[in-house]
């Protein structure tokens, strides 16, 4: 932001570039009735708040199958749900890499990946799980 004579202010740069805070995701199983967390291992999960607005980006490993769809959650929770407020990914093999929407769970704190051709995508032991999404907290 620039002040009167074109000035910027080192506060301004600082705030605005804030570093990222760590956070550590729980990965879900059963997404679609009662979830339960399974084991996990996070490689990076970070985000960002400014006046409301949260980016969040994660990539963790699943160390568990899912069934009835996986979820991983938000480092903070959403003051409403979103349909889709970023994109998200489980990648591996067998089955095959399934990405689509981050859709946001009716419970406002995590995001589940959402294939056009399919509801909940399960996760295999080894795949990861990877989201990148935006979106304002409570």
């Amino acid at each position: 932001m620039a002040t009167a004579g074109g000035k910027v202010f080192a506060a301004t740069i600082t705030d605005a570039t804030a570093a990222w805070t760590t956070f550590s995701p729980i990965l879900y199983q059963s997404t679609s009735t009662t979830r339960a967390s399974i084991s996990r291992t996070v490689t990076r999960a970070v985000y960002v708040q400014r006046a409301g607005l949260v980016i969040a980006q994660v990539d963790v490993t699943a160390g568990a199958t899912s069934t009835g769809g996986a979820s991983l959650s938000l480092p903070v929770p959403a003051i409403a749900r979103q349909v889709v407020c970023g994109s998200a990914a489980i990648m591996g093999s067998s089955p095959p890499t399934q990405s689509g929407m981050g859709y946001m769970s009716a419970t406002l704190d995590s995001i589940i990946v959402v294939a056009l051709t399919n509801a909940f995508c399960d996760i295999t032991s080894g795949q990861t799980f990877r989201y990148s999404v935006m979106y304002q907290s409570a």
